[in-house]
């Protein structure tokens, strides 16, 4: 039977050491759970005007910076959901995000206390714009 799984290495550590403290996540080493997402069960909003920017700030509670995945709607309406919520930049474009669809590109983080989702509305309107997440952990059961 083939040895396969999932693994995410401290920084500065070898992905192959067989020491489970070396790892962020190894999934030979226990399972990770979602922890939090929105309270409703489905896709949370911020309003962001014409030509400016918005900041998301989700308090994650966790003793540790978590594993997220977020999915944006980046065009109101399309129904179109990107993981990251964040396209990657052009050759054209150095800042890091570009716009996609001409309606707003975002860019997210993730520290010891909160995730950071920064959208920003290149469009000529106010823009209301979509978004979910999965914070991941696990709770040592």
């Amino acid at each position: 039977m083939a040895d396969w799984g999932l693994k995410i290495s401290q920084d500065a550590k070898d992905v192959s050491s067989t020491e489970p403290r070396d790892y962020v996540f190894n999934s030979k080493y226990g399972s990770v759970k979602v922890v939090k997402e929105p309270s409703n069960k489905t896709y949370e909003t911020i309003t962001i005007s014409a030509a400016s920017s918005g900041t998301v700030s989700i308090a994650h509670g966790l003793p540790f910076v978590p594993i997220v995945m977020l999915f944006t709607e980046l065009k109101p309406g399309s129904g179109h959901w990107y993981c990251g919520g964040m396209a990657w930049p052009s050759p054209s474009d150095l800042s890091g995000a570009i716009v996609m669809d001409g309606e707003a590109d975002s860019g997210t983080y993730v520290d010891g206390t909160y995730i950071k989702i920064k959208y920003n509305n290149n469009s000529g309107g106010s823009l209301t714009v979509k978004y979910y997440y999965f914070i991941f952990g696990d709770n040592g059961e």
